[in-house]
């Protein structure tokens, strides 16, 4: 049997800006719905009356239950609610105004099933709702979720932050939490304005959970403003998932909740070359390429290649096609002599990405010169000079393969052996890539 879907139609309290955990008795009854594993949306009457279904959007329901105060009785009914375009030819309204929870539960007698079951349909529906910013569809499936205790609100708020739209959801979803047991101690900065003081409290307490410093310790370093960096530095390594670490950097420079692009962008400016701390955001935002792009980045540059290496092929295991850290275990290859897997990866990246094609053209020459197949260096470096007819390293490499290659022999283009395909990588081009001059520059 298919799960059925049912539309809970409520008054505007339940969806009161100023008091969103307000529990009216609607809620009560949303709570009991869900643990008998029935799929529950909601939509306030107001909107159904102007047919504008902010939170449903154009989906039909197997049955509506319309639960409303009973100053509703003579203002609403299916006709002026407009609920035909949300019904299916079968689908059943369920009118509880007066009646008793009893009577609601008999008429859905045959859709109980485990809470489990409804619970992870809407908790999809709620990250989809975030990653497409429908914010008032994802506050209410919070809302609806967050009436019971399965649904962890604090591992949801935690796992949405490292969606790009989630900004503003977070500082709502905030108010749903019970609060940190010291959170009115909790200090925030002075360029806070009075009417974020509640929700960001909040925030801060709910980091401070995952972090390992105290209360205490984090007011005093919001005292000490000697060296703010170095305490937002400290604040950042204290912190045990990117939704902390997020929130102490936006807090203390008097922001909403960073992006994960915006929060790349001030790590960018100023931790480029904090190698402590590129490496600790590595570990806790392994999802994000921009970490393992700065860090792999600065080992590079500091000469130190065999951890460079070693920290792409790290890298690679949660960013597979990433064409940056594809070409930096590519050097690792070859400094350790490898070149038959170096070529490997350079013929993928001539193929897939949009990395400089002559450098990569450059670095498939020398691997071949390496290893002395003359006959592929001759028919690359040829390649190679086709682009810029000017680079002496390839006009240099193009000679000596002319000198040990017979002329009479045709040479085909190298084939991919390995049985690992690497296809075109989709959002995982840092934001900043190494242009061909920065990657040229690495290897000289």
């Amino acid at each position: 049997m298919t799960d059925k879907k049912y539309l809970m139609i409520v008054d505007h309290e339940v969806f009161s800006t100023s008091r969103p955990s307000y529990e009216p008795p609607a809620m009560k009854l949303i709570t009991d719905l869900i643990l008998k594993g029935i799929h529950i949306e909601l939509e306030e009457v107001l909107d159904c009356g102007t047919r504008e279904f902010h939170r449903t959007g154009e989906r039909v329901f197997d049955g509506i239950i319309l639960y409303l105060s009973s100053k509703s009785d003579l203002l609403w009914n299916e006709e002026t609610m407009n609920l035909k375009i949300k019904k299916t030819p079968s689908s059943k309204v369920i009118d509880l105004r007066g009646k008793q929870l009893k009577d609601c539960i008999s008429k859905l007698k045959g859709a109980l099933k485990p809470a489990s079951n409804s619970i992870n349909v809407l908790k999809q529906e709620l990250i989809k709702s975030v990653e497409l910013g429908s914010n008032l569809r994802a506050e209410m499936i919070f809302k609806v979720l967050s009436t019971t205790d399965i649904f962890d609100k604090k591992e949801a708020i935690h796992s949405l932050s490292n969606v790009s739209k989630s900004n503003p959801l977070l500082m709502r979803f905030v108010l749903f939490l019970d609060s940190h047991p010291n959170e009115e101690q909790i200090i925030l900065p002075s360029k806070d304005v009075i009417q974020n003081i509640k929700i960001k409290k909040k925030l801060v307490g709910l980091a401070l959970m995952n972090s390992s410093i105290s209360v205490d310790k984090f007011n005093l370093i919001i005292k000490e403003n000697d060296d703010e960096m170095m305490g937002l530095r400290s604040l950042f390594l204290s912190s045990k998932s990117i939704f902390s670490a997020n929130t102490f950097l936006s807090i203390n420079k008097g922001k909403d909740i960073m992006s994960p692009d915006e929060l790349s962008a001030f790590i960018r400016a100023y931790w480029a070359e904090d190698s402590q701390l590129l490496e600790h955001w590595s570990s806790i935002d392994k999802m994000n390429i921009n970490a393992w792009e700065m860090l792999t980045r600065l080992h590079w540059n500091q000469n130190l290649k065999a951890e460079c290496f070693r920290l792409s092929t790290i890298g690679l295991k949660y960013h597979p096609n990433d064409p940056n850290l594809l070409r930096r275990k590519a050097h690792g290859k070859r400094e350790e002599g490898k070149h038959d897997e170096a070529i490997e990866i350079e013929l993928m990246l001539l193929d897939t990405t949009n990395l400089s094609k002559l450098d990569t053209l450059i670095y498939l020459c020398r691997s071949l010169h390496a290893i002395k197949e003359w006959g592929h260096l001759l028919y690359y470096a040829s390649l190679g000079l086709e682009i810029n007819v000017e680079n002496n390293e390839l006009q240099a490499k193009k000679l000596i393969a002319s000198e040990q290659q017979p002329t009479s022999e045709s040479i085909c283009p190298l084939q991919i052996v390995s049985e690992e395909i690497i296809a075109q990588p989709e959002n995982t081009i840092p934001s900043n890539p190494q242009t061909p001059k920065e990657e040229s520059k690495l290897q000289k």
